[in-house]
Formats: structure tokens, sequence, C-alpha cells
């Protein structure tokens, strides 16, 4: 088993990788050693790109602390290119998830490609075809604005980037790519077959450009699934998605060729408006299912057998049970709905009752499990906390409050668990009394004592085991 590098452009892959970072922490499991993401997005303020690294980040301090478990929450390892060369034996500058540009910030398009100092006659005209005094014109600090061409110059600086000489040094034969892009805007649309023309090239520079050159490649196309609010004072507009996806898709159709699996989502039925802002620390989308589902492609794709992706390229689609505006579980059809629903629910129990375990002090089953009262004061459960709070309700709320909502729990801050799964309802005993409640969480971890080495560990594998246990006992008919 190798190890998985995804490469995240722009602000959808931000967002995609996002959703894919709280899939992880729920449990469920990439068929993959290590997991290496790597966000493309010159525009460093970007607030969706910020919250991803932020939640990368807060998922590997856990994970630190939990290197022993085997099957549990927070099962795979998510590393940065510094971690992983550690891990190598080799020394790697930097310890970001950000793959950073050089020369962007504060710098015009037309200053990037030094056209004030372009001398030639028809070297300058053949610009000023291609290019609008507007393009020009406009800052690279928060992107290319909708604008693949502009995107697709500054983007074939990639391979210069000490981020990109690591990767490419780093990546051995059994490893494979996933790449997340959107096809409607400027960064994801001219990201995309760039990084595939970069893989395939036989680079020197590279110690293992052989291996990258004969590398597994996944990737997800994202359609347009929001609009934008009217704007007169910026440059992007919605209404040009569509016009930019069909442009691109012809594109990608005559030229995009070494990839095995390509899956493609969007939503044009039921589009979420955003603010239209052109980026920095006002851009911050709400969640959208979309990129729940965009992000369960990176697990599709690392199911797939090598034999079945040599020498062609899959395609695939993506599409829920029933058009309706409010999803629940059992619209993220069959498989996903099973695995989902069961990883979700197990995670949601663990976060509500977590709060309460510090009652639990001094109860025989803590006290076999090493769980002490000082274990509640440290870094680690201040960084699981931080991860229910920051991350994992903030991102349900989002999901929420969207045009197509996803709703998989009745409410995030649920005390009657009885009713946790949306639109289903356990059924109650002769008197009444709901089957179940936080008392029959706490009562399964008393029947608990975990072999694992630490107390970080042991509490992590506890609750994990009376999550699921508790979801094969009173939730199973709800959420299969």
């Amino acid at each position: 088993m190798g190890n998985l590098f995804i490469f995240a452009i722009g602000g959808t892959g931000a967002r995609v990788l996002r959703s894919f970072g709280i899939l992880l922490a729920a449990g469920l499991k990439v068929n993959a050693n290590k997991i290496i993401p790597i966000i493309i997005d010159t525009d460093s303020q970007n607030q969706d790109t910020n919250r991803a690294i932020k939640l990368l980040n807060n998922y590997r301090d856990i994970r630190k602390n939990i290197t022993n478990l085997k099957e549990s929450f927070f099962h795979n390892q998510i590393c940065s290119l510094s971690d992983l060369g550690n891990l190598q034996g080799q020394a790697v500058w930097g310890d970001s998830f950000l793959l950073k540009l050089q020369d962007t910030t504060g710098k015009s398009f037309g200053d990037y490609i030094n056209y004030p100092f372009i001398q030639d006659f028809e070297t300058k005209s053949l610009i000023k075809l291609l290019y609008s005094q507007q393009n020009l014109d406009d800052s690279l600090t928060y992107g290319f604005l909708g604008s693949p061409n502009v995107g697709c110059v500054v983007l074939d600086a990639i391979n210069q980037s000490e981020e990109f000489r690591n990767f490419g040094n780093l990546f051995q034969p059994d490893d494979r790519i996933f790449i997340i892009s959107s096809i409607f805007g400027g960064t994801g649309a001219a990201g995309f077959p760039l990084l595939l023309n970069n893989f395939s090239q036989n680079n020197p520079n590279l110690a293992h450009a052989n291996a990258l050159q004969n590398a597994t490649i996944g990737a997800v196309s994202v359609l347009p699934y929001f609009t934008l609010t009217k704007n007169d004072e910026s440059r992007i507009d919605s209404s040009s998605f569509y016009t930019k996806s069909i442009a691109a898709l012809s594109y990608y159709e005559e030229n995009v060729k070494k990839i095995n699996a390509l899956y493609y989502i969007g939503d044009a039925s039921k589009t979420n408006s955003y603010d239209n802002v052109e980026g920095g620390d006002s851009q911050k989308n709400d969640a959208n299912f979309i990129e729940v589902a965009a992000a369960l492609s990176i697990l599709d794709f690392m199911e797939l057998p090598d034999g079945i992706l040599k020498n062609k390229t899959m395609f695939k689609e993506f599409a829920i049970e029933s058009n309706t505006d409010k999803l629940t579980f059992d619209d993220t059809g069959k498989k996903n709905s099973k695995i989902v629903s069961q990883a979700l629910t197990s995670f949601k129990l663990f976060q509500l009752a977590n709060k309460e375990m510090i009652e639990q002090v001094g109860a025989a089953f803590m006290v076999n499990n090493q769980i002490e009262k000082d274990f509640f004061s440290e870094h680690f459960y201040a960084d699981l906390d931080n991860f229910f709070n920051d991350h994992f309700n903030s991102w349900l709320i989002e999901l929420k409050r969207n045009t197509r909502g996803f709703i998989p729990f009745s409410d995030v801050y649920i005390d009657d668990l009885s009713s946790l799964i949306n639109g289903k309802q356990i059924n109650k005993n002769f008197f009444g009394r709901s089957k179940l409640t936080k008392k029959h969480f706490i009562s399964q971890c008393s029947k608990i004592s975990s072999n694992k080495s630490s107390p970080n560990e042991k509490y992590i594998d506890m609750m994990y085991k009376a999550s699921v246990k508790l979801c094969e006992d009173k939730l199973s008919n709800l959420i299969n």
C-alpha cells in the first residue's frame, strides 16, 4: 500500500479537502499508507483555504498522539511534505500544506510577465490579442478572478516551486495522485491540465521522475454548483460559469490524456448563492453537499485496483436518490449511505459524549483506562474539543443551511439521542423511555478496557468502540 498525494486546487479544492478531512476524522478509511494534501492557491488570505489548513493541522496534531491505533477515529495519517520527508530520512524545507508560488502577491499579471519591458512588437501584439488590458492590470494577490487564461501562465511555474521538487523527490512507484479542481473558475480550470502535464514530463531535477510519469492518477472536476450575488465591483460573474465549463470540457476532451479515473460532479438545479467577493479574508463559503460527494470520489478511487485502471481512463459521476432540497443519509445512495452514516453517526455520538466524560473521572472504567482528571486539561483533549467545535459542528451547520442542504442529524446540539438521525426515530420502551441516551454511551464505555499504551490512545479506542457498538445495537436499522 503506497501513499496518496492530494492536490487541492483553488477555493473549491480547499473546500472539498475540508469535507474530506471531516470524513477521515469520523473514521472513514482510505486505502493508503499516508495522505499528503498539497493545496495550490495564490490567494493565501482566502478563508476557504485557511480553514482547510487549520483543519488539517488540527487533525495532524490529534493523529500524532494516537499513532498505534488501527481501527479508530482519525484512522488515516495526514502528513505534510516535511513530515513525509522526515519519515523517509530526507530533509525537506517548510511544514505547510500550501504550495507557495513566488512573485504573485502584490503584483499585477502584466508585471508578472514583465509586459512593460517587452520590446519586441510582435510579442507584445500577441499578448494584447490574448489578454485584455483588464487582465494585464489585475492583481494576482487574490488569484485569477475566474480567468483560466491568466491562471495557466502563472501556474506553469508550479514545477519550479520548492514544494513540487520535494513532492517529486518523495514520490514512490506504489504511490497514487488525486487532483481536486473546479472547472468553472480560474485556478482550478487552469491548474488541472498543467499538473497532469508536469507529472508526465521527464524532469531531470526530480529523483523519482520516472515513477511520477507512470503514476496512477485520479481527479474530480467539479462543475458549477453555486452562484454569486451581483456585485458591480467584482470581476467574477457567475453567469459565465457554464460557458467556461463548456470551454474547459472541450479542451479536456482533446488534451487531458494521462489520467486513470476522472470523476464529474455538479448541481445545476439547486444552486446556493454566495457573496460575490474576489478573494481574501472575505471569501468564506458555506460547506456544500457537492463538496462532500466530491470527497467521496477520493475513497472510491483508492478502492479501485491497479489492474482495472491500467492503460485506460474510467469516467464516473455521482447521483442522489431523490431531487430534494433537504438531503439525508438515505439520499446519498446505498453504498455511500451505509459507510457515511455509520462513520458520521459514530463520530457524532463521540462528540456528544465527549463533554460528559470528565464527570466520570474516578469511575472504575476510567481508572482502568488510565484516564484521570489531568487528561481533560491537556493539549490532546483541547485539540479534540477544538476539532468538534471549530470544524465538525460548524461544517454540519453550514451544510444544513444551503439551498440543497445536507441534514444527517435532526440538530447539531441534540440531547435526545432517540431522534438523532434526521427523519427517523428510535422506538421507545414500554415505559416510554428512549432506548438511546448519553447514559447508554457511558454504560457502553464502562464495559471497555483498552489494551492501548497511552491514555490518549485508550480514550480514543474506548470512545470509538462505544460509539460503533451503540450504532450496531441501537441504530443499525436506521443507518444501514
